[in-house]
C-alpha cells in the first residue's frame, strides 16, 4: 500500500495486476503462498480506491475485486472474451487470442498474417473462429487487465451496479464487503474457467489447428 501512497503524492494514477502464469512469461509454477496477507492488502487498497472522487478508481476497485476472486480461485466475475475483444501477435506473424496460453493446457494460432493479404481476412477466418470457439470453454481463471477490463465496458450494468452499491458504503463509512464475490451470467460456456473449481479442467479440442 505504500506504492499507493507514493503513486498518490507524486500525483500518479495507480494500476495493480497479479501474476500468471504463461508459456509467454516462461512460467507455470507460479502461485500465491501468503494469499490471506495479500488478500487484506487489496481489501484496503479497494477502501481506499472507493473513497476517491474519481470515478476510473471506483472501476478499479471493481477490478481489485477481481484479483481477491482469482487469488482465491474463484470463477472470473465475467467472462473471457480474448480473441474477440483483443488479440496478441508473436514475432513471427502468428496471431493468438492473448498472451496468456499455456501449452500443457491449450495454445492455438488463429493464424499467421503473412499467410493473409489483411488482417481483416484472417480475423474472420474458420480458424481464427475454432479458436473463439476454444476460448468459450477456456479451463484458465485468469484476471488480466487486457481481457478484464473489455468485458467490464461491454456488461458495463454489471461493474456499475456494483460500483454504485459500494459507493454508497464508502460514502456512509460501511465496510465494502470481499467475502462474497459475484459472478455475472452473461450467457458464458459453464465451462470457461473450470481449471480451479474442479482441479482438473477440460481440455479443448484444438484439431486442426497450429498448435504451440
Amino acid at each position: 500500500l505504500w506504492l499507493y501512497e507514493l503513486s498518490k503524492n507524486l500525483g500518479m494514477e495507480f494500476a495493480t495486476a497479479s501474476f500468471h502464469n504463461s508459456y509467454y512469461f516462461h512460467k507455470e509454477d507460479n502461485e500465491v503462498t501468503n494469499k490471506e496477507e495479500v488478500i487484506a492488502d487489496f481489501h484496503e487498497l479497494i477502501e481506499r480506491l472507493m473513497k476517491e472522487n474519481s470515478p476510473k478508481s471506483w472501476f478499479r476497485a471493481f477490478f481489485n475485486l477481481g484479483l481477491i476472486n482469482y487469488i482465491r480461485g474463484g470463477k472470473r466475475m465475467l467472462p473471457c472474451e480474448a480473441g474477440s475483444a483483443n488479440f496478441f501477435i508473436e514475432p513471427n506473424g502468428d496471431v493468438y487470442p492473448c498472451n496468456g496460453l499455456e501449452e500443457r493446457y491449450w495454445k492455438a494460432s488463429m493464424g499467421n498474417i503473412h499467410n493473409y493479404d489483411n488482417f481483416e481476412e484472417l480475423w474472420f477466418s474458420g480458424d481464427a473462429t475454432k479458436v473463439r470457439n476454444l476460448v468459450s470453454t477456456c479451463p484458465k481463471n485468469c484476471w488480466m487487465v487486457g481481457t478484464a477490463a473489455p468485458v467490464m465496458k461491454k456488461y458495463i450494468k454489471h461493474p456499475a451496479a456494483w460500483v454504485i452499491k459500494n459507493k454508497i458504503k464508502s460514502l456512509l463509512g460501511r465496510p465494502i464487503c470481499v467475502d462474497t464475490i459475484p459472478t455475472y451470467d452473461v450467457g458464458q460456456d459453464s465451462l470457461q474457467g473450470d481449471l480451479r473449481e474442479t482441479g482438473g479442467g477440460t481440455i479443448p479440442d484444438q484439431s486442426g489447428l497450429k498448435v504451440g
